[in-house]
């Protein structure tokens, strides 16, 4: 069989943004459907699981926990089916343990695509200096933390619209930069 000729950049190319993809792991035992973990690379994976007893309610927990390593960065991950133009709120809540900096370490994150799995613009065009009229991309969106309630949990929530052109919304929750933490 005959390859291609490619230039050699084709390849390192093809590797670099390789390199760039999260990497995605098994889910733990028992965690409900549609859930995933990931992290940049391997080495600074850290561990992830499910309390089915655990959680505000006891209805269920997904936890990530940090070993002593600096660096360490990881998320559970699920992608939602929405309708362009319909608001939606995110709802979640999280407790931590030995998190020192829960704003910088603890990150909820949006992602709006669309039915190919691509980044979707913004509905209104851009009113800046800076190309005027282009419909910006419709960048991640960071839910702000609440305040923490009596019982230690903490609230992050939010209502977004969705651009019209997304079909879903990739929903990730973070543990970052927290050594001995979950």
């Amino acid at each position: 069989m005959q390859l291609p000729n490619y230039p050699a950049w084709c390849f390192i190319l093809a590797i670099l943004c390789g390199a760039q993809t999260p990497l995605r792991a098994a889910s733990p035992t028992g965690a409900p459907a549609g859930w995933t973990v990931h992290a940049p690379r391997d080495e600074i994976r850290p561990e992830f699981a499910f309390e089915a007893n655990g959680g505000p309610d006891q209805h269920g927990a997904l936890v990530i926990r940090a070993d002593q390593r600096e660096g360490l960065d990881g998320w559970w991950s699920k992608t939602f089916e929405v309708t362009g133009g319909k608001s939606y709120r995110l709802a979640t809540l999280f407790k931590t343990d030995r998190v020192a900096h829960p704003r910088q370490s603890v990150v909820a994150e949006l992602l709006w695509l669309d039915a190919h799995g691509k980044q979707v613009t913004h509905d209104e065009p851009s009113r800046g200096t800076y190309l005027p009229g282009v419909k910006p991309r419709a960048e991640t969106e960071y839910p702000a933390i609440g305040a923490t309630r009596p019982d230690g949990w903490t609230e992050i929530a939010d209502v977004y619209r969705a651009p019209s052109a997304a079909a879903r919304c990739v929903v990730e929750l973070h543990l970052q930069w927290s050594p001995q933490s979950e």
